[in-house]
């Protein structure tokens, strides 16, 4: 059994047997120790391979209404398949305005990981990200608009407005794309070789 899935198996079992709940209901923060601060060390915990004692430093913080610990939080419970904490958390740092979590959130409930699948619902988490200028929620809501999804129908005009978003918030895929569109002339475009040249550059330049 490899490290990772040691970790999904310890977790899955604590949380079952309200190991986990105790050990975090104990958990405090260092003296003297900022929301930020708090996130930082648990990030680092986190990277040495400690997840729970990554979540019993993130906990508290996250209880306090702290949307970073929140969010981060729901990542590590996302990474090891625990989805409904994942979305519970998600869920709280999104509507505190969080734009990764809400792409987080869009996420989960359009996999139906944890919750019932509901495209209309995720798209509207992923639209508030994306409205929040994040990239990738920027680029999923292209996506979307060009293939259908998200509860969304397609429609190359607001996937190219979408795609020039992402790309102009550094989205090396959206530029990539919009080279492509200015090259073979879709998404509404006449090809443009200068045009696609310039895009192309500018992805490259992204890497």
């Amino acid at each position: 059994m490899d490290t990772q899935s040691r970790w999904c198996t310890l977790l899955r079992r604590a949380s079952r047997g309200g190991v986990l709940a105790l050990a975090m209901a104990g958990a405090t923060l260092a003296v003297a120790e900022s929301p930020r601060e708090a996130v930082e060390r648990a990030l680092q915990v986190f990277a040495d391979g400690d997840v729970v004692q990554a979540m019993q430093i993130l906990q508290p913080v996250a209880e306090a209404g702290d949307p970073l610990a929140q969010v981060r939080l729901a990542y590590i419970f996302d990474q090891s398949r625990l989805y409904e904490p994942a979305l519970r958390w998600y869920r709280e740092a999104a509507e505190a305005g969080n734009a990764e979590a809400a792409v987080g959130l869009a996420t989960l409930i359009a996999a139906g990981e944890g919750t019932e699948a509901d495209p209309v619902e995720a798209g509207r988490w992923m639209r508030r990200a994306a409205e929040a200028d994040h990239a990738r929620a920027n680029l999923a809501m292209a996506a979307a608009y060009e293939r259908g999804g998200l509860g969304l129908e397609a429609d190359p005009a607001d996937a190219l407005e979408w795609y020039r978003r992402a790309a102009e918030l550094g989205s090396r895929e959206a530029r990539q794309r919009l080279a492509r569109a200015y090259t073979d002339g879709d998404l509404g475009l006449a090809p443009d070789p200068q045009a696609a040249a310039r895009w192309a550059e500018s992805a490259g330049a992204n890497q």
